[in-house]
């Protein structure tokens, strides 16, 4: 059976209009692969620090195929928006500290029951939430 390896793509080093397009170019080709062969491969996309990629509200063509299509989608990001409160959160295991941050940033419950490997999506405006599970 063919194995698929996870990847990194490296853009830090080019300037910032090149990047954005580069970063268009690249993700496009990726997300064309994935589309097509997503019967074989449950698949993950992790935008990492898109920010640096897309100008505000760039990338969201990117997210919208994928989830049409069976690819999840994941942009990850230390920077905040303007207004956290709108922000998707990513989590993974909280460990003793879970009952202050359920409390201060308004989680649900369920999120302190958090195995390894597992994470939840948490969309406060909407008040919805998806676990995710990375292995079996």
């Amino acid at each position: 059976a063919d194995e698929v390896r996870p990847g990194r793509i490296d853009l830090s080093s080019l300037p910032g209009w090149v990047r954005e397009v580069a970063a268009a170019l690249v993700l496009s080709s990726i997300n064309l692969e994935l589309v097509e062969s997503r019967a074989v491969y449950p698949t993950l996309l992790v935008l990492e620090e898109a920010h640096f990629y897309f100008k505000e509200g760039g990338g969201e063509d990117i997210e919208r195929i994928g989830i049409r299509k069976g690819v999840k989608v994941v942009r990850v990001q230390q920077k905040l928006p303007e207004s956290y409160e709108n922000y998707v959160l990513l989590l993974g295991t909280m460990g003793n500290d879970a009952n202050i941050l359920l409390r201060d940033l308004r989680l649900p419950v369920k999120a302190a029951k958090l195995r390894r490997y597992e994470f939840m999506l948490i969309d406060q405006e909407a008040g919805k939430c998806w676990k995710i599970r990375m292995r079996a």
